[in-house]
């Protein structure tokens, strides 16, 4: 369905930014048509299809003490990281366009940017909010927090949430992970995940054991409404949808 879908807009915007131009009458008006050549896509249709893909490309990893692959993330490069499942926090290996691997590094979770990667960096007791690039080379670590789980944002960029027995304190990350925009919420939240709606509204998962409520949170505002309750789950996580809104996934469901 997906394909069939991805053919009839090609189809559609082909339709609307080329095509050939309006046949126009023989010259001495008879029935003979004279057809002008097709101009190609106006100038405001510039750059709306996708360039076509590149040539795709496979390798085989031969894993190693008793590791095996059991999550990858690829970013708008074609850069692979794969983590190593026996490795704890997790491992990921970094493979390049040709298969080559290029890096190691850990982080607990991972997503992919439009270039490199942004998980957790764990130092002692602390948890930073940091880049990776096609080589497994950090890069923009934040301030260093406790208790900090991040969540996807609306487009590029992350959303970390980190908590104090006070307040928490929500941020907005760009895809080179820095800073764009903070809000400070009172209360004793236990963050647990966290995604960016398309207004750009945060709706924050928190909750103690298997209880799970929701927050939303306005980073340019710096307010926040009340809690809601949501279920119970031991594993939470959420996602912005394309036409607004946030989709949560409690455990399987």
């Amino acid at each position: 369905m997906r394909g069939a879908g991805c053919l009839l807009c090609f189809c559609v915007a082909a339709l609307a930014c080329g095509g050939r131009a309006p046949v126009e009458a023989g010259g001495d008006g008879g029935p003979n048509p004279v057809i002008t050549p097709d101009g190609g896509p106006t100038a405001d249709c510039t750059g709306l299809l996708p360039a076509p893909p590149g040539t795709a490309m496979a390798f085989d990893v031969q894993p190693g003490n008793g590791e095996s692959c059991s999550a990858t993330a690829i970013d708008g490069e074609g850069i692979v990281a794969a983590d190593a499942e026996s490795s704890s926090p997790t491992t990921w290996f970094v493979f390049g366009i040709n298969g080559t691997r290029n890096g190691t590094f850990r982080s607990p979770v991972l997503f992919a940017q439009p270039k490199g990667f942004i998980g957790l960096a764990l130092s002692g007791n602390d948890t930073l909010v940091a880049l990776w690039d096609d080589y497994g080379v950090m890069w923009n670590p934040s301030l260093p927090s406790t208790d900090v789980v991040l969540g996807l944002a609306y487009g590029p960029g992350v959303i970390s949430v980190s908590a104090t027995s006070a307040q928490s304190t929500v941020r907005k990350h760009d895809a080179q992970a820095l800073e764009v925009v903070s809000a400070t919420v009172p209360g004793a939240y236990v963050p647990r995940g966290a995604a960016e709606d398309a207004s750009g509204a945060v709706l924050v998962l928190t909750g103690a054991g298997t209880e799970v409520s929701g927050l939303w949170v306005d980073l340019t505002r710096g307010t926040s409404g009340q809690p809601f309750a949501i279920g119970t789950a031991t594993s939470v996580f959420a996602r912005p949808l394309l036409g607004g809104g946030v989709a949560v996934r409690l455990d399987s469901s």
